[in-house]
């Protein structure tokens, strides 16, 4: 396959990539009964309850609803830690959780490397860390799904919550969810320059072969670091890689360079050495690449997630012919820095921002060399600029912003990063005609609900600026709003009842889809609103977690006083 369909195919999956990331629908829980009634007061026809499930709920799981926040399904969640040897409980373990009410919108370049090593160690930081009792018991509020962490000294262990699924079904321990702690073991990995100094700032990939239950080989990898100013980076909790159920029947860490690796070093994957491991850095370079515009102007532009400078190389690996690639997404000043490139490495440079330039460039040729790479933009590009603001007229900086643009032959979905001043500066490909339809989406979170602005342009789509002037986001159209009315006779914890939308559009089989894209927030008062726009679809909702069946509700688009009343117990 050429080059260039390759670098294509990889920006579709990305893009894709991040639609379903950001679209993704939360997990299902499994809430009380509750039992829908007729209202009278209400365009609602309810169904007939029916016997309730044989099955009660558990007495210490209780599920709460009407938070108004990501974790609106949270449930407080009977932990148990104990020591995998003996299956005997252990006392004042420390026990960390994280779920979806967690925020990672905030965290700092420094918070987000800890996660990806030590999330514990974060999670102290924010306070979510209680000690288990005596018995190794602890409660935790959770939402769904979530990840739950003990340790105790050298004892480590980790759990995921999927719900009462989750929970253990039988033996002492039936109705809790049990972390099992064994010896967490480290793996740390040196990275030194031929004369054994240490080197910071390397890329280490640890590769491992494991044998499947068919005698199959199958090989992974995954890569550490970058090494710290002592050369030094760690895996940690490396049994869950190389422990349990996993046959690890090799194991070799190597330095990854841009164009290369070096030479492999094996190790013990089931008895980890207790030194690190040296891993000797073959010689390189850097390399700097420039973005130009049209008229040899360094390209600025606060745009995050492109342009993105993409550098790929073929390697031989166990006999066969590979691609790799790495890479960097330019700064603010249209440069993009590749500081550890092997030398004498055969490189293909590909840059990506809804166009795309591809071209081989020389790598450096002795180590320490400096390579600057150019490159101007050619010359029938086009921008799109402009300044983003909210209603109340001040600057949109901190939301995630996605602009999409569609016209001629598709269309191109961009996110953006607006400067202090709510200012941008994009390019869109030329196959995207002379008239498109250009809309931006704003997310602050999914509570908050999305706001958004359709623009057209004030003449055709011409190479070079295009100035869109001042946008204005502001909230869709209310698609439903409304409240659910939950009657209880008795003084026990409000019961669960979450909302969904399905859609059915016109000309399609006689079937409704969930609509994941349009999701139901309750707030404390179970009261919601839902935004967006309606063209030629039907919706429905349906109430999830009540015993009986529940008649879909379907409702015509702009209804703002649907009320839907529900009795609980069953």
């Amino acid at each position: 396959m050429p080059k260039a369909a390759i670098a294509s195919l990889l920006l579709v999956v990305a893009l894709l990539g991040a639609w379903l990331w950001w679209n993704e629908p939360d997990a299902d829980n499994a809430p009380p009964p509750v039992v829908p009634t007729a209202s009278t007061t209400s365009p609602v026809v309810a169904a007939e309850p029916t016997a309730a499930s044989s099955q009660a709920p558990s007495e210490r799981l209780v599920v709460e609803a009407g938070t108004g926040d990501p974790a609106a399904d949270a449930a407080v969640v009977p932990v148990r830690v104990l020591i995998a040897a003996t299956s005997q409980p252990l006392p004042d373990a420390e026990v960390f959780w994280h779920d979806a009410s967690f925020d990672e919108s905030q965290l700092t370049d420094t918070e987000r490397a800890l996660q990806k090593v030590e999330p514990e160690l974060l999670l102290r930081r924010r306070g979510r860390v209680l000690r288990a009792d005596g018995d190794g018991r602890a409660e935790l509020r959770l939402g769904t799904p979530a990840t739950v962490i003990a340790r105790q000294g050298e004892l480590y262990a980790v759990a995921a919550w999927r719900g009462p699924s989750s929970l253990v079904t039988a033996g002492p321990f039936a109705g809790e969810l049990v972390l099992a702690l064994v010896p967490d073991r480290v793996l740390t990995v040196r990275t030194v320059a031929p004369d054994g100094q240490p080197l910071a700032g390397i890329t280490v990939e640890l590769q491992w072969t494991v044998r499947d239950a068919r005698g199959g080989l199958d090989r992974n990898r995954r890569n550490l670091g970058p090494t710290g100013a002592d050369g030094l980076t760690r895996l940690a909790h490396a049994q869950e890689l190389f422990g349990g159920r996993h046959l690890v029947v090799a194991a070799q860490v190597r330095a990854w360079l841009t164009g290369g690796t070096g030479e492999p070093v094996e190790f013990d994957p089931k008895a980890l050495p207790t030194a690190p491991v040296d891993v000797v850095v073959p010689p390189f370079g850097s390399l700097l690449v420039s973005l130009l515009t049209s008229d040899g102007a360094p390209w600025r532009t606060p745009q995050r997630g492109g342009p993105e400078v993409i550098l790929s190389w073929d390697s031989w690996e166990a006999g066969m012919l590979q691609s790799a690639h790495d890479s960097s997404y330019c700064d603010g000043n249209g440069e993009a820095r590749f500081p550890h490139v092997l030398v004498g490495s055969r490189l293909e440079l590909l840059v990506t921002a809804g166009w795309a330039v591809f071209r081989a460039i020389e790598a450096p040729q002795r180590h320490g060399d400096h390579v600057h790479v150019p490159l101007r933009l050619p010359d029938d590009c086009s921008f799109l600029a402009g300044r983003i603001v909210a209603e109340d007229g001040s600057a949109v900086v901190a939301v995630r912003l996605v602009l999409e643009v569609v016209g001629g032959t598709g269309r191109v979905t961009l996110e953006l990063l607006c400067d202090d001043s709510g200012r941008f500066l994009v390019p869109v490909p030329d196959w995207i005609g002379r008239k498109p339809r250009i809309t931006f989406h704003a997310h602050p979170s999914p509570a908050a609900g999305r706001r958004e602005a359709a623009v057209m342009l004030r003449a055709d789509l011409l190479p070079g600026r295009n100035e869109l002037g001042t946008v204005v986001l502001t909230p869709p159209p209310i698609l439903v709003a409304g409240r659910v009315v939950i009657v209880s006779g008795d003084a026990a914890p409000r019961p669960a009842v979450g909302l969904e939308i399905d859609r059915r559009m016109p000309g399609e089989p006689p079937s409704w889809q969930a609509a994941d894209d349009l999701r139901v927030v309750l707030d404390a008062e179970l009261r919601f609103e839902v935004r967006g726009h309606a063209r030629d679809e039907r919706f429905r909702l349906r109430v999830v977690g009540a015993v009986a069946p529940v008649p879909p509700i379907e409702f015509a688009p702009g209804t703002d006083d649907l009320r839907i009343e529900l009795v609980a117990g069953g």
